[in-house]
Formats: C-alpha cells, structure tokens, sequence
C-alpha cells in the first residue's frame, strides 16, 4: 500500500515539474474549422521531409489540405479541394499511404452521394493532388469520411442516408476499389455516429477501435457500443471474440453483435461519444454527458480485462454547448493524445470564466485520478475541439479552432497549434 501511495506521489511530482510551463499557442490557418466524425484531422510524416499534415474548412466553405514543415517551421502548402456550402462536417481526412503519397477523402453534408478523394503524384507533396476521384454510393446521400491504412489496403468509412454506415476497401493504395458494403446499421430512426482510430503500436495485428453511439438529441438508443478490426486479415471483433470479416461481410453488424462499452438507462443524460484510444490491447474511450445545454461533463472509460467491462470514471465539467439550442451536445471536446507508447492523455476544451480553454488532463492509474495543464488560458475567444495529431511530432502534438462558433454552417474560426 504505502508502494502505491510513494509511486503515485512520485508521478505527480514528474507531472508537476515537467508540465509546469503552458504551451504557446500557434496560429496555423486564419480560416479553418473541422467535426470530430472525420479521421484522421491531422497526420505526421517522417520519410524525405518531416512534416504534419491536416485538413479543415474554411469560412467561405472551401475545403482544404495544409502541411506543415517541423524543419522550417511553417506551412509550405495549401491546397483547396473543393469549395461547398459553409460546414464543418465536410472538412477532409488526410492519411499517408504506404509509399509516403498523401490521399485525402471528403464529402459533403448529406448533399449527394459522392466520397470524393484525391492522391498526391510525388510523395509528401499535397501540391500534387491528383484530380479529384468518386466513390458513388448506390444506396443514399453520404458524410463524414474516417480512414485507415495497412500496407497497400486502406479502408474507408462513411455514413450513408444519414443512417448505416457503409466501408469501401482498396487492396492497391487506391487505384481500384471493391463495391460498397454496409458496415453498420442500428436500426429504423437511429442516426448513428462512429469514431474509429488505427492503433500506433499493434503487438500482432493492425488492429482499429471503434466505438458507436447514436444521436444524444434524437436517438432512443444512446448506448457506447464497442468493437475493433483487424486490418491484416478483415475480422472484426470484440473483447470475447469473432464477429464478422470486412472480406466476407453480406449484412451490416447490429448492436446485439457489439459489445456495450457505456450502458445508457432512461432518464440518465444522454451520452455523446468524441474519441477512442487503444494501447496494448487495452482500449480507452472518451464521451460528454449532457446534463442541460448549459452544463455537460467529460467521462473516461478504459477496458478492464479481468472483469471484461469497461471501468467508467469522471474526469471533470465541461461547461455548456459551444453552440446554442440547435445543438445544445456540442461539447468544447476531447481528444487522446495519439502516440505509440501513450493513451493516458487527453486534450479537453471546457468553459472556464466563460471561455473556452484547451487543457491537457493526464491520469496515472486507468481514470482513478487526473492531472491537468493549461495549454490555452485567459483567452478573448473561444478555443475548441481539439484534434491529436495522429503519430505527432513533439513540437506539434494538438490542434484546436480559435474564434467564434455558432453552429455548423455559422463560425469564424482559425486552427491553431499547440508549441
């Protein structure tokens, strides 16, 4: 016992000497703003040069690829790939290919049918996106574009009808793709949300999380439900085993087949579900309760083998929506730190003195306790959703929007970084 209590005091104290200092906030596009439903928001890349690159929004619509050189210190390219309406939800994911070629995936807000992608000519070069591509849906209008990368296959989810999702699997880094198969459906009025993330460290396994949840302001359904692919061999999985295989799949998986991460009762608030992390087979997951439009909380859940359940903790207020009462669930937002040998960060956006904040929360035992660190403070505007960079460089680990936000169609924001 008094083991545990000199360990945990020790930890503290590391915390506390190496984070005692808050970060410095960098402006990396004037215009910009992104949702949390698309991955990767924002990827690092070492091979001829060492370089971040993300995607976002722009205020008059247009959508927008960056890179950013960790040698130079600055953004040497944006490229525009498409200019729409004004909205959030169409910002792109941006993933590095197995031969360092940059392919980004975007969509528009339930406007038409089209995954729209493009890929870079020469190598960690986004000035050389080819011309933009179709992956037509047969079955309804599409959003939200998550991607992952094994070798030569990438696989692509993306929400169809504003209700099922559906993947698309490429076997030659994008030349040709298969048909499109329905990945997930939770039944009749249920508009379901899925956030995925490619674990940094696999031990045999490419293996990808996945946590699924309905709507917070509409669905009946508001469970966390739980599951994770292989992307080596197509299975799809949960903590007690086989499910299905992305290669075979002939129906869309239920919730009946999924493991229930968060069990939600009426009469509860509901739940909405912002990111999942997974080290050593050991997945985490974050998500808001809202109480009312004016108070939400932050929640962390982490997989305990042992009980084959996930431990739920607290970790602390978030304050209100950063909306008004068109979405009175959006959160400021979390975001796990996504690096090979860590998941016990999260980057957190909450209401402090009426602004919003960007702090670091860090906990040294699976949610038990929580330590933080402003990374913004004292702010004129608001700082929210924060988005990890995927294998991050250490100068630039998180970006967030900077401004005023209203609504999805209704911002002026800017994405800075952390430094």
């Amino acid at each position: 016992m008094k083991k545990n209590i000199l360990y945990l005091a020790l930890l503290a104290l590391i915390f506390i000497i190496s984070f005692n200092m808050c970060c410095q906030a960098v402006p990396m596009v004037k215009s910009g703003a992104w949702t949390w439903f698309n991955y990767p928001v924002a990827i690092h890349y070492k091979g001829k040069y060492d370089r971040t690159y993300y995607g976002f929004v722009g205020v008059d619509g247009g959508i927008r690829v960056s890179s950013y050189d960790h040698k130079q210190k600055v953004n040497v390219s944006t490229f525009e790939l498409g200019k729409f309406e004004v909205d959030d939800h169409n910002n792109p994911a941006v993933q590095v290919l197995d031969d360092g070629n940059i392919i980004v995936f975007y969509s528009r807000h339930n406007k038409d049918n089209n995954l729209r992608y493009r890929i870079t000519t020469i190598a960690e070069d986004i000035s050389t996106l080819g011309p933009e591509q179709i992956l037509e849906s047969p079955t309804g209008k599409v959003t939200y574009a998550q991607a992952v990368v094994y070798q030569e296959r990438i696989v692509v989810f993306y929400r169809v009808s504003d209700r099922y999702w559906a993947i698309r699997i490429s076997e030659n880094s994008g030349k040709i793709w298969g048909d499109e198969k329905k990945f997930l459906d939770l039944g009749e009025g249920q508009k379901a949300y899925i956030k995925i993330s490619q674990r940094m460290n696999p031990d045999v396994h490419y293996a990808v999380d996945i946590i699924i949840s309905g709507h917070p302001d509409n669905d009946s359904d508001n469970n966390i439900y739980y599951a994770y692919l292989w992307l080596d061999n197509g299975e799809i999985r949960i903590p007690e085993g086989y499910i299905d295989n992305i290669n075979t799949l002939k129906k869309p998986l239920t919730q009946n087949q999924l493991m229930k991460a968060y069990e939600w009762r009426e009469n509860e608030a509901k739940v909405r579900i912002w990111d999942v992390y997974s080290l050593k087979n050991k997945p985490a997951l974050a998500f808001s309760k809202i109480d009312s439009q004016e108070e939400h909380s932050y929640y962390y859940a982490i997989y305990n083998p042992d009980k084959n359940k996930f431990d739920v903790s607290y970790i602390t207020s978030a304050g209100g929506t950063i909306s008004d009462e068109r979405e009175i669930s959006f959160s400021g937002g979390m975001s796990f730190i996504k690096e090979k040998d860590n998941w016990n960060i999260i980057y957190i956006s909450r209401e402090i003195n009426g602004k919003w904040e960007i702090e670091e929360w860090r906990t040294p035992d699976n949610g038990i306790n929580w330590m933080s660190r402003p990374i913004t403070k004292n702010s004129y505007l608001d700082n929210v959703r924060p988005m990890s960079v995927v294998d991050s460089h250490p100068s630039l680990e998180v970006l967030w929007m900077h401004g005023a936000y209203q609504h999805y169609t209704e911002y002026i924001t800017e994405i800075n970084g952390n430094n």
